[in-house]
C-alpha cells in the first residue's frame, strides 16, 4: 500500500470591513462550506465550533471555567437559538473550489445552481444527506436539499493547495507530468471514453492568489490538518510481493494498465477530488492525467458500485463510494 500525506486547507475569501460588520448583526450567522469530502469528522465535532475569540461579543470564549464549560456558536439544528448556521457540502476539494468560485459573492435570488452534496451535507453536525441522496430534514426546493438557504459560499475546504486544482497556460502544452503552475498543468483534453466527463482541473475566475497585495477577490489558503492518503487494493490483485512502486501506480493512473500490460480495474475520484490530487501530485502525475480506465461520468450513489450492468468504477464523487468499487471488482485498485 502506498501512503501519501495531504494537507487540508481553508481556503477563503477576504471580506471588506464594511461586510463583516454587516454579517455581524444578522441572525443567525450563515457559515457556508463547500469541499473535501473525507473531512466529515471536524464539522461533525461540537469543538470545530467552539467559541475561542468572542466572535459572538458576549464576553464569553474559550475555557469557561463553570459549566458549560464552552460557548457553543452552533447549537445542533434545529434551534432558533443558534448563533451560527453551519452548512458543510462534502462534494471533493476542487468542486468546493469551483462552489466558491461561483458562489462567493452569489445574488441570493439567483443562487441555485447546486446538487446534493456526493458524499454528505450537514446543518450544525445533523446530516441533511448522505451519498447523493437527500434525508428527512432537507428541503429539495433549496440549493442542494440544504435545510437552510444558502445565501452563498464562503469557505471552501481542500485537501491541496489552490494553486494545485488551478490549471494553467495552454492546452497544447498539456502532459502527464506537468507540475502545478507549469503551462498546460492540469489541461488533460482527454474526456472519459464512453461519456463526456471532463478530466481537467478548475479555473479561478476572477479570483486570485495574490496575498501580498490582497483585495475583494484574493483566496486565502489556511493549513488546519494533515492526514494520510492511502492506495488501497483489491485481494484479486495479488502482486507477489504485496507492495506496489510508486512508477507502477504512475502507469495505472495514467494509462489504465500496468507497464507489462496487466489490465487491472483503476478506480478513480473525479477530477475535482484532492484526494485524487494530492495522491496524483505526490506521485509526479499531474491530477487531469490521473484518470485510470477513465470510464463513465462522475457518479456519487455507492448502489451504482455494484455488479452487473449499470456497475461503475470511475470518477467517483466521494471517497467511500470508491472504497466500494474497490471492494467490488476482483481486480480493484484506487
Amino acid at each position: 500500500m502506498k501512503s501519501f500525506v495531504r494537507k487540508t486547507c481553508l481556503v477563503t475569501l477576504i471580506l471588506a470591513a464594511g461586510t463583516m460588520s454587516n454579517l455581524l448583526y444578522a441572525q443567525p450567522h450563515q457559515v457556508n462550506i463547500s469541499g473535501a469530502t473525507l473531512f466529515a469528522d471536524f464539522f461533525t465535532a461540537p469543538a470545530s465550533t467552539n467559541d475561542y475569540i468572542d466572535a459572538d461579543g458576549d464576553g464569553e470564549y474559550g475555557f469557561l471555567g463553570y459549566y458549560p464549560y464552552v460557548d457553543q456558536l452552533a447549537l445542533t439544528y434545529p434551534s432558533s437559538d443558534t448563533f451560527w448556521s453551519v452548512a458543510y457540502r462534502g462534494v471533493g476539494s476542487g468542486n468546493g473550489l469551483s462552489d466558491l468560485v461561483n458562489w462567493y459573492n452569489a445574488n441570493p435570488a439567483l443562487f441555485s445552481d447546486l446538487t446534493v452534496p456526493s458524499d454528505f451535507g450537514y446543518i450544525n453536525r445533523i446530516a441533511w444527506a448522505t451519498a447523493g441522496v437527500l434525508g428527512p430534514i432537507a428541503d429539495s426546493s433549496l440549493p442542494g436539499g440544504c435545510p437552510v438557504d444558502p445565501c452563498n459560499i464562503d469557505i471552501a475546504v481542500m485537501d491541496v493547495p489552490t494553486t494545485w486544482f488551478v490549471y494553467t497556460g495552454a492546452d497544447t502544452d498539456a502532459l502527464w507530468n506537468k507540475k502545478p503552475m507549469q503551462s498546460g498543468y492540469g489541461r488533460n483534453p482527454l474526456k472519459s471514453w464512453d461519456s463526456t466527463q471532463s478530466n481537467k482541473l478548475k479555473s479561478l475566475g476572477i479570483l486570485n492568489t495574490n496575498t501580498t497585495s490582497a483585495n475583494a477577490q484574493t483566496v486565502f489558503d489556511t493549513e488546519i490538518a494533515w492526514v494520510p492518503i492511502a492506495i488501497i487494493a483489491n485481494q484479486g490483485v495479488g502482486l507477489p510481493s504485496g507492495n506496489i512502486s510508486a512508477e507502477q501506480l504512475q502507469y495505472l493512473n495514467v494509462t489504465g494498465r500496468m507497464q507489462n500490460g496487466e489490465n487491472l480495474a483503476v478506480s478513480t475520484r473525479d477530477s475535482g477530488s484532492g484526494t485524487r490530487n494530492g495522491a496524483m501530485n505526490t506521485l509526479g502525475v499531474d491530477p487531469s492525467w490521473g484518470r485510470g480506465d477513465n470510464t463513465d461520468k462522475k457518479f456519487d450513489v455507492e448502489a451504482d458500485t455494484k455488479l452487473g450492468k449499470t456497475h461503475k468504477y470511475t470518477n467517483c464523487g466521494g471517497s467511500g463510494v470508491l472504497e466500494k468499487a474497490v471492494e467490488t471488482r476482483r481486480l480493484g485498485i484506487g
